[in-house]
């Protein structure tokens, strides 16, 4: 876990300095996207190059494996390019390691450009990215680099390019099938929020209905899709809800910016992201009473990396800007420490999380 620690440090202070000198108008833009850039590269490295580490790694190291002499049907085709490209190249799994994070960290660096321009969040942002993309980095790999690619493509809803938000998530689908459902998000995210706001209320009252299993066993018997049956039996139909005061906290949350949004003077992109984390709480109490339906909420979970800090927009004065960035800082470092003490269990029973490297050479 001290890995982890010094990980967060190493990263938070990079972004600081990199926040910093956005503030300095005379400092060479080459030196700040270079230090900018710094933490996501550093991020790259520790998750390309993590060697058994993660719930999902040995599974990858596996498929690897068995790309080289079987077809695997399930498997997207972007996985088993990447699987080709390593074996003509003389390279074991750690290749396939590095191909994601790269390509999942750069799309999430872009999007952070884009949408925080100023550079005025960085440190807040790289925080809430340790807690909610490094983790589920080392499980749901493909899944995180179709997150990314999504997180990318939210511009183009926000200049209304349907046909490039279309592009860019067919391009996501080829990582993860799972990102066909960002289509809806299109749509979803034109609607004013105070349209969303009655949905978002009366939402909480989803998690007695059941209604993802149940969409999920409709698709089953319209499709004849038999995979995704053993996520309806009794061992899988259900998960438990953890991180009940985080959820609350964060439909609260989501309540106050259905509130104040229009007493803010937020840009159209700014906008998107607040809708987007509106429409996570509400598919959040949807889904989250199905193991499987629950994988999509990892794309409109990007939002969190730059709501929370939005929160600054609130505060005027020198006085009330150091309160809400400390309170921020301090509220974000709690985060932190709940997100990592939630996967103890990963470090002190089967070792899962502790790090360790190889590079890609056989």
């Amino acid at each position: 876990m001290g890995f982890y620690i010094w990980l967060t440090i190493i990263c938070f202070i990079l972004a600081y300095v990199s926040t910093l000198l956005y503030k300095n108008k005379r400092v060479d833009k080459k030196l700040i996207n270079i230090i900018d850039f710094a933490p996501y590269l550093i991020l790259i490295i520790i998750t390309g190059f993590r060697y058994n580490v993660g719930t999902d790694y040995i599974g990858y190291a596996q498929n690897f494996l068995i790309l080289h002499t079987h077809d695997i049907p399930r498997v997207e085709f972007t996985f088993k390019l990447i699987v080709k490209a390593a074996y003509l190249l003389g390279l074991n799994q750690q290749f396939v390691f590095l191909v994601y994070a790269t390509i999942t960290y750069i799309f999430i660096f872009l999007s952070i450009k884009y949408f925080d321009q100023k550079g005025e969040y960085r440190h807040f942002i790289i925080l809430l990215i340790l807690q909610y993309v490094l983790f589920n980095g080392f499980n749901t790999i493909r899944q995180m680099v179709a997150v990314s690619i999504f997180f990318y493509s939210l511009r183009f809803i926000v200049n209304r390019q349907f046909l490039k938000y279309l592009i860019f998530i067919l391009i996501a689908f080829l990582f993860h099938k799972a990102s066909i459902i960002c289509l809806v998000f299109y749509f979803l995210l034109k609607i004013e929020i105070r349209k969303i706001f009655l949905i978002l209320i009366f939402s909480p009252a989803f998690l007695l209905t059941d209604v993802a299993n149940k969409l999920i066993s409709y698709f089953i018997s319209l499709s004849g899709n038999s995979w995704y049956e053993i996520y309806l039996t009794q061992f899988n139909n259900h998960t438990e809800i953890a991180g009940g005061k985080v959820l609350f906290l964060f439909y609260i949350l989501a309540i106050f910016f259905t509130f104040t949004s229009k007493r803010v003077l937020y840009k159209s992109e700014e906008l998107i992201i607040i809708k987007l984390f509106i429409w996570y709480l509400i598919l959040m109490f949807i889904c989250l009473t199905s193991v499987i339906a629950t994988r999509i909420l990892y794309f409109p979970m990007v939002s969190i990396i730059l709501v929370i800090p939005f929160l600054t927009k609130y505060f005027k004065g020198k006085q009330g800007l150091l309160f809400i960035r400390y309170s921020l800082l301090l509220f974000i470092c709690l985060l932190w420490i709940t997100s990592l003490t939630g996967y103890k269990d990963l470090f002190e029973e089967n070792n899962i999380l502790d790090y360790s490297f190889k590079i890609f050479m056989n």
